[in-house]
């Protein structure tokens, strides 16, 4: 499955979490399972060094204006996860 079905997915069954800060605390808590990141995104060397084994982390080859149009936001989105 690639990585935009995977979000397709995820958004029909799960709460996604938008945003770097927000990503990050959840992160350090442990709570992230997959972690989608847009082809520009700033911060992916920080999301890597932080994230936990266990989570997945999604490279998505949209921007992050194309994947905010595909979440359906009227903003950009360079960083969206999927909690526990």
């Amino acid at each position: 499955m690639n990585p935009m079905e995977q979000l397709h997915e995820d958004l029909r069954k799960h709460s996604p979490l938008y945003g770097v800060e927000v990503t990050m605390k959840a992160l350090r808590q442990g709570k992230v399972l997959r972690l989608y990141l847009a082809s520009n995104c700033p911060h992916k060397e920080q999301f890597y060094s932080h994230a936990p084994k266990n989570c997945e982390i999604l490279e998505l080859p949209q921007t992050s204006t194309e994947v905010g149009v595909f979440c359906k936001k009227p903003f950009a989105v360079n960083v969206l996860s999927i909690s526990a």
